[in-house]
């Protein structure tokens, strides 16, 4: 059994370590100003120093779609759609106005152009960038493309051509198309 001072002196032990936890993890009060006195906890200006680097990259990074790294990656997901031949995506690529090339302007009208092609199967779509021009909130692209079509499923057509697209950003929505134009090449 322990005697009454050992458990006297376990208890003293005890306490001097909470007292001095406690001061660790107490808050430290800096002053800047004698005036204004603030509390900071130690690890506040590891917090403050990831918060800044995170607000950095959220910065660069919206600035990198912005620009035309932005529009080359919008441009390789129209090639991604046109494959899959999804209308409806397509349609919501282009901006509410959008033209597709005088033959349909408007979401509703380019998604209903679109959903006419149900004969035709594209194995692949790659379109190559020749240029992108930046202002404000547009951009051009011109281009080549080429398309590998399956017609009936019978017969096998290669499409080429340039492109042109004239992009708008639509802030948190990103890249949209306000004009695209095609011109095959034989």
């Amino acid at each position: 059994m322990a005697s009454t001072s050992e458990v006297g002196h376990a208890k003293n032990i005890a306490n001097l370590n909470l007292r001095e936890t406690a001061k660790r993890f107490a808050p430290r009060r800096y002053s800047l100003n004698p005036q204004l006195k603030f509390y900071m906890l130690p690890n506040s200006k590891l917090f403050i120093s990831v918060f800044l680097i995170f607000i950095f990259l959220q910065v660069s990074c919206n600035t990198l779609k912005h620009g035309k790294l932005g529009v080359e990656s919008a441009m390789k997901y129209y090639d991604h759609l046109i494959q899959k031949l999804d209308a409806d995506s397509i349609s919501q690529l282009y901006s509410p106005d959008g033209n597709m090339g005088d033959i349909a302007i408007g979401r509703d009208s380019i998604r209903k152009f679109l959903s006419s092609f149900k004969h035709i199967q594209v194995l692949s779509q790659i379109s190559k960038t020749k240029s992108i021009e930046l202002y404000r909130d547009g951009a051009i692209q011109k281009g080549n493309y080429i398309q590998t079509d399956v017609m009936s499923e019978k017969d096998t057509i290669i499409v080429k051509g340039e492109y042109e697209v004239q992009w708008v950003w639509l802030g948190k929505q990103g890249w949209h198309i306000k004009r695209m134009t095609t011109k095959p090449i034989k």
